[in-house]
């Protein structure tokens, strides 16, 4: 029996704690406003990046358009972070189509060549024998006009069989010359369009070999190595390939003058202005902090890949520059877009929205009833109040289960 009443009492314990918990948690649930140093900032992630930065591309005579290649395999990296100076090493690239070019164009080289050599020598032996042929057939007209002025002695018939002899020889001799003239246009014509053949195989070795020699790739200007990042955000490493529409090899970036990228969501864009004051930390450099103010904001948006979000590129230039920041080192950026010295701030959870319209729940001798606030920016934690209520109110951090029936007064409270 006496066991039955320790269990009743521990039952009637419990239901009395768990009615304490239900109701005296939320009388508990009542702010005291006050005035506050208040400050609204965006923090997020970015990355240290040169303000200014060379960008060593695909080399130009690899991008030759009759070479038809359009994506290159890289097959060494200078190591990222390397201190290069102009003329160093930076990449090598490499394809299997650049030495089947090389080896197509030789052989194309090699038959052009004969041919052009061939067109030469043929048209020589065939000039030069039309050149014998006229010169022959002009002593028979020499002969023939001696004929012609001996036979003044003649008969009249005979005068005139010798004249038509020698006309017609003339017009044989003028034919000869005529035929002679438009075969060398022929032949010049032909060995001419193989000349011109033969020059674009030669400029097309030239070509080939010129690109040959950019697969080695060199630093354009002193600087640090800083590898591009491809689609999905990784970064170029070795067995990629690097194309005509992406042709981005490596990043030499200006130390004097630093950046920290960083992509604001779509919703907290128009938050942010040129010029907003930022607080920076590296995650390598803990015991540092930097300043630095908003310096360029997107004007468009772009997905971002790893979720798919809308966001805008922002970038935030360091104040001062720091031997010890190195291109890439993750940070955490603090934009302060909105402060006040002591201002009316409340929790986030006591502000509550209809309509366009935000109010409280004022709670002031045992009654409840709403108030309409003009709300300012707000922070991970509170809310800027700028009219509606005063130091000392007292304001609700929940909803009343009854919030229907709890109307609005809209007088100043004393």
């Amino acid at each position: 029996m006496k066991r039955i009443h320790i269990i009743i009492g521990l039952s009637v314990l419990a239901v009395g704690a768990l009615f304490f918990m239900l109701t005296g948690s939320k009388n508990t649930k009542v702010y005291t406003v006050k005035k506050t140093d208040f400050k609204a900032e965006i923090v997020c992630k970015g990355e240290i990046h040169g303000s200014k930065a060379t960008m060593i591309t695909i080399p130009s005579e690899l991008l030759y358009r009759r070479l038809y290649i359009w994506q290159y395999k890289i097959e060494d990296l200078v190591p990222e972070g390397t201190l290069l100076k102009k003329g160093d090493f930076v990449a090598r690239l490499a394809s299997n189509e650049l030495g089947q070019r090389m080896q197509n164009n030789m052989q194309e080289l090699g038959k052009v060549q004969a041919d052009f050599n061939n067109a030469k020598l043929d048209s020589a032996i065939q000039l030069t024998k039309r050149r014998e042929e006229i010169q022959n057939f002009n002593y028979d007209l020499e002969y023939k006009k001696i004929e012609l002025e001996q036979s003044k002695y003649e008969s009249p018939a005979f005068q005139r069989k010798t004249k038509i002899a020698y006309n017609k020889l003339l017009r044989r001799f003028d034919k000869m010359k005529r035929d002679y003239l438009r075969k060398q246009i022929q032949l010049k014509i032909r060995t001419g369009r193989l000349e011109m053949r033969l020059k674009e195989c030669q400029e097309m070795q030239q070509r080939i070999q010129a690109a040959q020699r950019a697969c080695t790739v060199k630093a354009t200007e002193n600087g640090m190595a800083i590898y591009p990042r491809l689609w999905g955000e990784r970064k170029l490493k070795v067995g990629d390939e690097v194309q005509r529409w992406n042709p981005n090899i490596m990043s030499l970036p200006d130390l004097s003058e630093l950046n920290s990228e960083i992509f604001i969501k779509e919703i907290d864009i128009a938050k942010i202005s040129k010029g907003d004051s930022v607080s920076i930390k590296v995650d390598a450099l803990p015991d540092e902090e930097y300043r630095g103010v908003v310096y360029s904001i997107a004007n468009i948006g772009q997905q971002q890949a790893s979720s798919g979000e809308k966001v805008f590129k922002v970038l935030v230039r360091l104040n001062q520059a720091d031997d010890a920041l190195k291109p890439n080192m993750s940070t955490m950026n603090h934009i302060l877009f909105d402060k006040a010295e002591e201002a009316i701030t409340v929790p986030r959870e006591a502000i509550f929205k209809k309509e366009s319209k935000h109010y409280v729940f004022l709670k002031d001798k045992g009654e409840i009833f709403k108030h309409h606030v003009e709300v300012g920016a707000e922070n991970d934690t509170d809310v800027l109040v700028k009219e509606g209520i005063k130091e000392g109110d007292k304001v609700l951090l929940y909803q009343p289960e009854n919030h229907a029936e709890i109307s609005f007064v809209n007088k100043s409270k004393s």
